[in-house]
């Protein structure tokens, strides 16, 4: 086999991964967890093992480090299987009115090595130089996702707050990281806009609804999902439209900007009354939102320099 189809397999495989996290989301949420035997636990050690599989035969076959180091990261999952039950046994089972059901060790070390394993192959993807860039929208579509899950504690308008209005500079930031990140590995037009849609994918697998019994989720405001998925979608055709013309810290910034401005310029229109907000905390969003993306924009040129030259 070779390297080329290696890295497709990859990629795909960490893809279904994120896909079986995202099900997972779901599952503990409206089905509660009964055992580690559960659908989605199953397709997501069995993709992590299909990966580590190739990345062990990369190895194997050329010798070279990055193989040796994405089969090291792929690794770390499975091992954090165990460690979340033995988590769950001293702890007990997850409580969603906490962020540490985010931000929990097992959860850490296993959503860590996923964005490991990930920037670890796209360098790899990148000598493929596949017209389009298929394959490495689909990394960076998982990457999008799994970095986005973990600054959900800092949502403004989630369950958790922790930052209050100013925590929209989480979203701002992490968003334009991974889409000029996206715009300096994919080649042709179109890397952020690809990258999005397949992230809408994967998203699409934890949207919300019942919850089990014993299932406990602080009230939160719910803004429609037509108005994220906007959005998402309005700044990543933008960003794929100022490729090339704009410094990386302007781009950044005009990501964080629209965002922002579209989710809480809009939001208080359509949630309920008792969590809409006024025009004081909506500029505190777009000014954080506006900041962490000027910095996610210059950090994801970097980061994607980086990886285009690995």
């Amino acid at each position: 086999m070779s390297e080329r189809f290696l890295g497709r397999f990859i990629a795909s495989a960490f893809f279904v991964v994120v896909a079986a996290g995202s099900w997972d989301v779901w599952w503990h949420g409206a089905i509660g967890r009964d055992s580690f035997w559960e659908p989605p636990h199953l397709l997501l050690q069995a993709g992590v093992l299909a990966a580590l599989i190739a990345s062990i035969y990369g190895w194997v076959r050329t010798r070279d480090r990055a193989w040796a180091y994405l089969a090291l990261a792929c690794a770390i999952v499975p091992l954090s299987a165990p460690f979340d039950e033995l988590w769950h046994r001293a702890f007990g089972v997850e409580n969603l009115s906490s962020p540490l059901v985010i931000w929990s060790p097992p959860h850490l070390a296993l959503v860590g090595s996923l964005i490991a394993g990930v920037l670890l192959v796209l360098p790899i993807l990148r000598r493929d130089q596949a017209p389009g860039g298929f394959f490495m929208s689909l990394a960076s579509a998982a990457f999008l996702l799994l970095t986005l899950f973990l600054v959900v504690p800092l949502e403004p308008l989630g369950a958790y707050h922790l930052l209050g209005f100013a925590g929209a500079c989480a979203q701002g930031f992490v968003l334009a990281l991974v889409l000029l990140m996206a715009a300096i590995l994919i080649p042709g037009v179109g890397a952020a806009t690809m990258t999005v849609a397949f992230f809408l994918t994967l998203n699409s697998l934890n949207i919300e609804g019942r919850l089990a019994p014993g299932v406990i989720v602080p009230p939160h405001a719910h803004p429609p999902a037509w108005l994220l998925v906007f959005s998402f979608i309005l700044v990543a055709v933008l960003s794929d439209a100022v490729r090339d013309r704009w410094a990386s810290y302007l781009t950044g910034a005009l990501i964080g900007f629209l965002s922002a401005a579209i989710i809480y310029g809009l939001a208080p229109s359509f949630i309920e009354a008792s969590f809409r907000f006024g025009l004081a905390p909506a500029g505190t969003a777009i000014v954080a939102a506006t900041l962490g993306g000027s910095i996610g924009g210059v950090l994801g040129a970097r980061v994607g320099e980086t990886l285009k030259h690995a």
